[in-house]
Order: structure tokens, then C-alpha cells, then sequence
């Protein structure tokens, strides 16, 4: 067995969540959860025991085998949770919902805009970024 902070490698990629047996080869491996481990014992990231699976934790709002992603409608400017922290969308109030990137969709309120949903659609005049709505012309 090994300790909470370290696990036995799969023999094969990891699939939903799942290990196809254990690498009984190599030793114990220390646990790397991108520093979002919902537990950590005596400085070290716990994970499963068989594979490494990482329960992440949920202040981090990340998720993955590694809690290596932000979840759906969280960002990171980086593009990735590993060693950041992700952040929810930042659209203006216009839309709820982002990519890991911070790319804004579904904007409404007449918003459109890749990111923020900060500008308003043909035919519409406002600055959603500084509150002012989107009225037609």
C-alpha cells in the first residue's frame, strides 16, 4: 500500500474516472493535483491510492483526473486551473456562461463580444461594460 499522498500507476490511460488495473512495476508515485486536492496531509496532495485520481477541491472549482481544468462557467487567464486559481465568468452580468478561457456565450441583452459580452449588436447602441443597456438605434 501507499501512503495518502502518493498512489500505484494504471497499466492503461485512466478512462471516465476509471483505472484498467494496477502498475505493480513501479513504485509509489507522489500525488499531483495541481495544488487543488481537497485534502492535503503534512504538505503533500492525498489521491486515490490506485491511479492517482485526485478529488479536487471545491473552493478551487476546478475538475479532471488532476483537477488540471476549471469547471463549466469558471476561468483562468492562463487557460488552465494547473497552479492558478479560476475565477467565475466575467461577462458583464450579460451572460453566465464562459469557456475555461474566458471566452463569454450566450450574451444577452443585445451584448455580443467574444469576451465580456462588452459591446452591443448591429443596430444597437450602449457600453455594456460601463453599465450603460443596449438600445436600438
Amino acid at each position: 500500500h501507499c501512503n495518502p499522498t502518493f498512489y500505484r500507476p494504471c497499466l492503461t490511460p485512466i478512462v471516465s474516472g476509471v483505472c484498467g488495473g494496477v502498475d505493480l512495476t513501479y513504485g509509489c508515485q507522489a500525488c499531483n493535483c495541481n495544488h487543488h486536492a481537497a485534502i492535503v496531509v503534512g504538505g503533500g496532495e492525498t489521491c486515490n491510492e490506485v491511479g492517482g485520481i485526485c478529488d479536487c477541491a471545491p473552493s478551487s472549482h476546478t475538475t479532471g483526473n488532476r483537477c488540471e481544468r476549471c469547471e463549466e462557467n469558471y476561468q483562468n487567464p492562463f487557460g488552465t486551473g494547473v497552479y492558478g486559481s479560476c475565477f467565475p465568468c466575467n461577462c458583464w452580468t450579460h451572460s453566465e456562461t464562459c469557456s475555461a478561457i474566458g471566452t463569454c456565450t450566450n450574451c444577452r441583452d443585445n451584448t455580443t463580444g467574444s469576451h465580456r459580452c462588452a459591446s452591443c449588436q448591429n443596430g444597437f447602441f450602449g457600453n455594456p461594460s460601463e453599465g450603460i443597456p443596449c438600445t436600438p438605434c
